[in-house]
């Protein structure tokens, strides 16, 4: 079983296309990326048009797959969430990079699995966003943060540049340090995530201690599995350039952040923003917040989320609980 998240984007110009999935070039193969290898893949996907039953007009295709699975009774490990950033850059411009494109059964980003794909040089985009997920098996997580380019002149196809952010173990042999589930990404490629030892044994060196959110800036990644732990007492990460801890050793329960994108932030970093099972609201490292409850209310459910536009004034965007 195969497992991707889809797009759907507004067509805009109606094209000849051929959206595409890579296959395995052996029939019955397994060709999903290792998320303790292929740390970094860039390809092309090429969108079909689909109408609506009221008649509007998109485009689909098959964005990213989930990571390979240790399980040998499943191909892929399970998608549990995914989101996409809440804003988009306009006008980017990059070191050109290559990216694969394929059309023949076979072709596609493995470097063992898949034939390798011819590749186009790729500098500039007129809109970029973010897209994650969070991936899960028998025992490991990662966390997949992908930023997806678009160009006016090909309005049915996306630039995609996947990455593995953060993986709860360093080898597909080594054992989990921690249990991870993302939260946000935006469209710089920052993700938001909380990080516990969920399902870890206590006996386990080094795994990482108590309730975290963790800040992954994809684009700084260094090329090797990143995986966070406790090292003397502390929860660090295996690329520290790349991450910060928001929240660092709660001994409260936090769920999954919401994420102000670094774009409407005035924080470098943008600004995570968690409900713990006290009833409290976290902005960024910040202390315990009760002021969004009603007096009247004793306790939250679910996750916040959080938009672009400022309903109070302001141009910070808004959050809801």
């Amino acid at each position: 079983m195969r497992r991707v998240i889809t797009a759907i984007g507004l067509l805009a110009i109606s094209g000849q296309a051929l959206a595409q999935d890579s296959v395995a070039q052996t029939p019955g193969g397994n060709d999903a990326l290792s998320a303790y290898d292929a740390q970094l893949v860039r390809y092309a996907l090429d969108l079909v048009p689909i109408n609506s039953s009221w008649g509007s007009a998109f485009v689909i295709g098959p964005v990213i797959k989930s990571s390979r699975s240790l399980d040998l009774g499943f191909n892929t490990q399970k998608l549990i969430g995914a989101s996409v950033s809440p804003d988009a850059r306009t006008n980017v411009q990059v070191t050109a990079q290559p990216y694969g494109v394929w059309t023949t059964r076979g072709e596609g980003p493995h470097p063992s699995e898949n034939i390798a794909p011819g590749t186009i040089s790729i500098g500039s985009f007129d809109q970029q966003f973010g897209l994650a997920c969070t991936d899960l098996g028998f025992g490991p997580t990662n966390i997949i943060a992908s930023l997806i380019g678009w160009r006016d002149n090909e309005p049915d196809r996306l630039y995609v540049e996947r990455r593995v952010a953060v993986s709860s173990r360093s080898s597909a042999g080594s054992i989990d340090h921690s249990s991870l589930t993302h939260g946000a990404i935006d469209a710089d490629g920052d993700v938001v995530l909380r990080a516990d030892d969920f399902g870890i044994p206590d006996i386990t060196p080094n795994k990482i201690v108590d309730e975290n959110i963790v800040r992954i800036d994809s684009r700084d990644r260094d090329g090797f599995t990143n995986t966070l732990e406790n090292v003397l007492g502390l929860n660090t990460s295996d690329d520290p350039a790349a991450t910060i801890y928001f929240v660092n050793k709660s001994t409260v329960s936090v769920g999954p952040p919401a994420g102000m994108p670094t774009s409407m932030s005035s924080a470098a970093d943008g600004a995570p923003i968690t409900l713990d099972f006290q009833g409290a609201h976290r902005i960024g490292g910040g202390s315990q917040q009760f002021n969004h409850l009603d007096p009247s209310v004793d306790a939250h459910r679910g996750v916040p989320s959080y938009s672009t536009l400022s309903f109070e004034g302001g141009d910070s965007g808004s959050f809801a609980f």
